[in-house]
C-alpha cells in the first residue's frame, strides 16, 4: 500500500470515528439522520421501480417483439391512425397475421348532477386484450364483432324490447333450474332419507 492510500484510509477512518462519537452524543440527531437516510433510499427504491416496470422492463405482453402498430402516413400528419373504415377495408388484406385489433383514444364531457368534466376515453375491437395475450380474471372475452353483429341485427344496445326479453330469458332458465331440484326434494320423506343415509 503506497503512502497516498494509506493516508487516505486513516483520513477516512477518523472521520468515522467523529461521526460515530457525534452520533453516540446526541441519540436524537443520530435517529434523525437514519430516519432521514431511510426514507430517502425508500424513495429512491420506489421510484426506480417504477421506471424499471414503465420505461427500461419488456413489455407486459405475450411476445411483445412480435406487436406492430400501423400508421397512416399523410403529409400534414406523418403518423395518424388508421381510420374504422380503412381499418375494415384492410382487414382481408392482413388476414395472414395471426391477431388484429384496433384501439383510439378521445375525449368526451361526461355529465351528472354537477358541471361537466372532460375526460380521456378509450375504444377498442374485442379482439385487442386477446391479441395482447391478457388473459380475463373470470369468464371469457366477448364474441367476436362479427358475430355479435349476425347474431343481433338490426338490435340497438339500448333497446328497451332486447333487454325485456334477455332478462325474461334468463329468469325463467333461473327459476327451472332451481325448482326442479327442489320439487324432487320436497317429494322424498324425510325420515327416509335421514334413515337411509
Amino acid at each position: 500500500m503506497d503512502l497516498a492510500s494509506r493516508s487516505a484510509m486513516n483520513g477516512l477512518s477518523q472521520d468515522l470515528k467523529g461521526a460515530l462519537r457525534l452520533l453516540v452524543r446526541s441519540p436524537a440527531f443520530a435517529g434523525a439522520v437514519i430516519l432521514t437516510l431511510a426514507v430517502a433510499i425508500g424513495a429512491t427504491t420506489a421510484v426506480f421501480s417504477v421506471v424499471r416496470g414503465l420505461l427500461l422492463g419488456p413489455l407486459p405482453f405475450r411476445e411483445p417483439d412480435r406487436l406492430v402498430r400501423l400508421f397512416n402516413d399523410w403529409q400534414q400528419f406523418p403518423s395518424a391512425s388508421i381510420s374504422p373504415v380503412e381499418y375494415h377495408d384492410d382487414l382481408p388484406r392482413l388476414a395472414r397475421t395471426s391477431s388484429i385489433a384496433a384501439w383510439t383514444v378521445s375525449g368526451a364531457n361526461l355529465s351528472g348532477e354537477g358541471a361537466p368534466e372532460h375526460v380521456r376515453v378509450g375504444r377498442a375491437t374485442s379482439t385487442l386484450l386477446p391479441t395482447l395475450g391478457v388473459l380475463p380474471a373470470l369468464g371469457r372475452w366477448f364474441l367476436t364483432a362479427r358475430l355479435f353483429a349476425g347474431l343481433l341485427f338490426g338490435v340497438g344496445t339500448a333497446d328497451p324490447l332486447a333487454l325485456l326479453l334477455a332478462v325474461a330469458t334468463l329468469g325463467t332458465v333461473a327459476a327451472i333450474a332451481s325448482l326442479l331440484p327442489a320439487r324432487r326434494a320436497a317429494r322424498v320423506d324425510p325420515a327416509i332419507a335421514l334413515h337411509a343415509e
